[in-house]
């Protein structure tokens, strides 16, 4: 049974921890929310925008919806930062109604009643145990972890170098010893070592299965995927292409295409700005879709084949069931058929999107709150683990009748404009004024010119 604690703060006297909060990051854990209702705002909506703002969200932009669905728009964003306890100051500001709602949270709750009168509690829905302390005991056994506050992410890796010569593998590290000062080729060179012993080390577990599937997702989700200095980005893929031929395989960097600055396209697209941009939005699913379709430089044609058993609490991408495409009738649905893979045997390797999204992924640790938002949300809908992670707003009307893929693509077009990317996938075939590219070539090495043949004669 969860606990609803009185602190009774006559004087209205400051307390640390709640009214000296240490600013804490919107992406980390938090397992203690602290509330401050807005004076005068009676009603529902204004305790969910108070509630908002201590997530860390915009209160302006709080969606339209019942009250009940903005409740359990609230309570997902909640279960995905950790929160165990909520405590509200100058509780004495909140009507009946809202410490009725606020009872409903499935967290301990604090009320600190900030005046002279005697606290009062309406009668509750769902029993608690109740206990009553005063400003002394409430800072001795709380304050102290009110002021810890949530830890930042951790930033992605960079190195301090000049620019980096942009010729071909076989000559780059003697490039780098011409044009670079000895500390500074010091630097590149252990990371360089580094990186190619890593790869070496890979791929010797690597051998079974589809190589170039699982060569992305080491690129992607362990290399350079998350990195936002295009320096280390180009040092690392030189290092893994010189791994690479010493197996037998030749991964090629075609830059003709990528611009005046092609290390900058080897990077991800979501560093923490663009994630704490994204983060201001609330709905769920838009914002889940937004950061797997950019992770996996992909639009979210397939995303209909998650369940929600492939999602972890913790928001990691674990398939748990083999993946299916769903069917939906051809007025409801915007996939015809899925790309065929290209035939074989073919001398440049890529893997389609499809089977990047449904080999091994592993997402990054900033961005996983959005998908443990979405999965806490679906479950607060009534979704068991065997139902589809991505819905269609009218599946309890349509239960698998309606595609959920045209509303996604149209909420991470969105999005991705709000966040300035623009990538090929995020142009419609009918778009006038693209980025010059064709949006069907897809895949995540594709679109960073890479391509992956074995060379003749190779063993293994």
């Amino acid at each position: 049974m969860r606990e609803l604690t009185l602190v009774h703060n006559a004087g209205d006297e400051p307390l640390p921890g709640i009214h000296h909060q240490r600013a804490d990051s919107a992406l980390g854990a938090r397992p203690h929310l602290i509330v401050h209702p807005t004076p005068q705002a009676t009603g529902s909506l204004a305790l969910i925008r108070d509630t908002m703002r201590a997530l860390g969200k915009d209160p302006r932009a709080l969606p339209t919806g019942t009250p009940g669905e903005l409740w359990r728009l609230a309570r997902a964003w909640m279960r995905a930062h950790g929160v165990r306890h909520v405590v509200v100051d100058r509780a004495h500001l909140l009507a009946d109604e809202q410490i009725r709602a606020l009872a409903e949270v499935e967290c301990d709750l604090t009320l600190i009643w900030s005046n002279g009168q005697a606290p009062r509690i309406p009668p509750l829905e769902r029993d608690r145990n109740l206990r009553v302390q005063n400003t002394y005991t409430f800072a001795v056994t709380l304050s102290g972890a009110l002021r810890q506050g949530a830890a930042p992410p951790t930033p992605p890796p960079t190195v301090d170098v000049p620019d980096l010569p942009l010729v071909d593998f076989p000559r780059f590290r003697a490039a780098c010893r011409d044009r670079l000062g000895r500390a500074a080729f010091a630097r590149v060179d252990e990371i360089y070592q580094a990186t190619l012993a890593r790869t070496l080390d890979w791929e010797q577990g690597a051998r079974d299965g589809d190589f170039t599937v699982s060569l992305t997702a080491y690129l992607r989700d362990g290399l350079i995927g998350a990195l936002v200095d295009p320096h280390l980005a180009l040092l690392r893929v030189r290092a893994a292409q010189a791994a690479l031929l010493r197996t037998g395989w030749l991964l090629r960097w075609n830059t003709t295409r990528l611009g005046p600055d092609p290390a900058a396209a080897l990077r991800g697209h979501l560093d923490l700005t663009r994630t704490h941009r994204l983060y201001r939005h609330y709905r769920t699913d838009h914002v889940a879709a937004t950061v797997l379709a950019l992770h996996l430089d992909q639009d979210p044609r397939f995303f209909d084949t998650i369940t929600g058993q492939d999602v972890t609490p913790a928001g990691q991408l674990q398939w748990q069931h083999p993946p299916t495409i769903p069917v939906y009738p051809t007025r409801y649905s915007i996939r015809r058929r899925r790309h065929p893979p290209l035939p074989e045997p073919r001398r440049d390797r890529y893997g389609t999107e499809y089977e990047e999204l449904t080999g091994a992924v592993r997402l990054p640790a900033h961005i996983r709150l959005f998908m443990a938002a979405h999965l806490a949300h679906r479950h607060h809908q009534g979704a068991l683990d065997i139902d589809p992670f991505f819905v269609h707003p009218d599946y309890v009307s349509f239960p698998r009748g309606r595609s959920p893929v045209p509303g996604l693509l149209t909420g991470v077009r969105a999005l991705c404009r709000d966040l300035f990317v623009d990538r090929p996938w995020t142009h419609s075939t009918r778009c006038q004024d693209g980025d010059g590219r064709t949006p069907r070539l897809g895949g995540w090495m594709r679109l960073r010119g890479l391509s992956l043949s074995r060379l003749p004669g190779a063993r293994g």
